[in-house]
């Protein structure tokens, strides 16, 4: 079985020329602020509507379905209903953050 043979030494790895760049210390002369890339945040208003009508359909669920299976719908959407509420209470408090900075 042949193998390959390599040179000692040789990794394959480049280090270009003026080695490392130099580490600076302190803060950076101008820093920029945080940019957040991607799609705009929701309005708080419509998470929250959306959330209240999730919770609404919840207890319509609850009260008009008369099976033994009633539970997991409800709770499938009172539990949709406070995510979208998370939602719009962490949109709020996103929104809050930098004025107070």
């Amino acid at each position: 079985m042949a193998t390959r043979q390599r040179k000692p030494g040789l990794s394959g790895r480049v280090t270009p020329k003026g080695g490392r760049p130099k580490a600076t210390r302190g803060p950076a002369p101008n820093p920029e602020p945080a940019v957040r890339v991607g799609r705009r945040p929701s309005s708080s208003g419509f998470l929250a509507f959306v959330s209240v009508m999730w919770l609404a359909v919840g207890v319509i669920l609850f009260l008009t379905l008369s099976t033994g299976w009633r539970l997991i719908p409800a709770i499938v959407a009172f539990g949709i209903g406070l995510l979208f509420l998370r939602g719009a209470v962490s949109s709020v408090l996103r929104r809050e953050r930098p004025r107070s900075q």
